[in-house]
Formats: C-alpha cells, sequence, structure tokens
C-alpha cells in the first residue's frame, strides 16, 4: 500500500519544476455545466472541468472531470452518480491516462489506467462492485487518447462537412475512433443560441453516457468557441441528451 501512494504521488503532482506555466493551455479553468433529459424529462445534471497544470510521467498535463448526476425523478429507482478523470498533455497530442468510478443503478465498476509510452504498455487497476480487484496490462500504441481527452481533441479540429478524422483511442484495446461531420444546426439553449457542427464520434461501446455498441452519439459543437453546447446519446430506452446551461471560467 506504501508503495502504491508513493507510485502514485510520484506520477501525479503539481508541475512546479517543468515550466507548465509558459505552456498554452485554451481549456485551462472551464467549467462547462449541462441539464441532461431523458426526451423532455429532467434526469439529472452533469459537468466538465479542466485545472492543471500536474506533472505526470515527466510531462505537463491538463487534468480533466466529468461528473453526472441523477435527479429525484429518477434516484429512487435508477441513480446515477459518475466520475471520470482524465490526464491529456497540454498539448492534446497523447493522453496518460483516465479514471473511472461508474455507479449506474446496480452497476458499480472503478477502473484506473496509466499509459506507458517508454515502456509501450497500458497498465489497468480495476473493482468490481463486490470489492474484487483486478490487474492487467497491454500493448499501447503511440500518441493514444482516452475517450474523455478524445472530446478536447476534436474541439482542435477543422471538420469540414461530409468529412471525418481517425483518433487514436485506448480503453485496454488499441483501436481507431472515426469522427464524421454530419452537418450544421442551430442550437438553443439555456447558455444561448449557437451555430454548431453535428460532430458523430464513433464510440462504439464507450462514451461519456457509456453508448451502447451500434448506437449513436452526437456533439454538436459551437462554431465559434468550439464548446460541446449539446450532447445526445441513444440508450437502450430512447436517447439521452444533455444540454449546456453555463460556460465559465473557475480558479
Amino acid at each position: 500500500m506504501v508503495f502504491k501512494i508513493l507510485l502514485y504521488c510520484a506520477l501525479f503532482s503539481k508541475a512546479q519544476n517543468l515550466h507548465c506555466d509558459k505552456v498554452e493551455m485554451p481549456f485551462l479553468n472551464e467549467k462547462l455545466t449541462y441539464e441532461v433529459y431523458w426526451g423532455l424529462i429532467n434526469v439529472g445534471k452533469a459537468d466538465i472541468t479542466v485545472t492543471g497544470p500536474i506533472e505526470i510521467s515527466s510531462s505537463c498535463a491538463y487534468k480533466i472531470v466529468s461528473t453526472a448526476k441523477s435527479g429525484s425523478f429518477i434516484e429512487n429507482f435508477y441513480p446515477v452518480n459518475d466520475y471520470n478523470e482524465s490526464w491529456p498533455d497540454v498539448t492534446l497530442s497523447k493522453s496518460y491516462g483516465y479514471y473511472k468510478d461508474i455507479r449506474e443503478g446496480g452497476y458499480k465498476k472503478k477502473e484506473k489506467v496509466l499509459y506507458d509510452y517508454s515502456a509501450k504498455i497500458f497498465k489497468c487497476e480495476s473493482e468490481n462492485k463486490k470489492g474484487e480487484k483486478k490487474f492487467s496490462q497491454g500493448e499501447l500504441r503511440e500518441n493514444s487518447m482516452d475517450i474523455l481527452s478524445s472530446l478536447f481533441l476534436m474541439r482542435l479540429k477543422e471538420i469540414k462537412k461530409g468529412e471525418s478524422i481517425l483518433i487514436p483511442i485506448n480503453t485496454k484495446e488499441n483501436w481507431e475512433m472515426k469522427v464524421i461531420h454530419r452537418g450544421e444546426e442551430k442550437i438553443e439553449t439555456k447558455a444561448g443560441k449557437f451555430k454548431c457542427d453535428i460532430l458523430e464520434p464513433q464510440v462504439g461501446e464507450e462514451g461519456i453516457f457509456a453508448a451502447k455498441k451500434g448506437k449513436k452519439l452526437l456533439v454538436y459543437m459551437s462554431k465559434d468557441k468550439k464548446i460541446p453546447i449539446l450532447l445526445k446519446a441513444e440508450i437502450f430506452i430512447g436517447s439521452i441528451t444533455a444540454k449546456l446551461v453555463k460556460a465559465e471560467k473557475v480558479n
């Protein structure tokens, strides 16, 4: 246990010696708050917050945290309390790993994955709802992203209508996530009115909303500030939509 604590402290620390404050970080201290709907029914809230820089693997990284929590309407029969954390390089050229704590209904799972580029492997520690832990590792490709950090890489990319890009992903497996530009649309939320590009990241069984295999996840990205205004995911009964209510800077 002591060794694990020392290892964690060595990997994750405030970036004081790398001059990370001199690195341009366009999303630093950004917080995006969403209301989550199932059809027309408000079922909860979600947010994405970017802080840092932190030092990980002798590099400067963002700390991106997303949370989702069910509201009173479904709390009694399908409680949701999800926490996701991602550590992408400040250049968004690659990720250094991720952590997730998923609690949805009777399903619970914790998972921490670290990317070791020098050894070209990922290392995973997972825990099921019974508290049983499992350790695994496998091959890692260069410049891999996790799902949460890939959303921010999408914000930097200029994808034209009808075009697509490929993003290398590692979720304990190496695969290419195709992101397709599906068109444009004007979107209005409590945060305002926005002209948006409609992007479809083909996440398979992964995703912020855990979209099931074969289902769609659409991201409506504002043209001006490249902010995800609306996210819509198909689930086993209908669809879940997250609508931006506030975009702000936090300390």
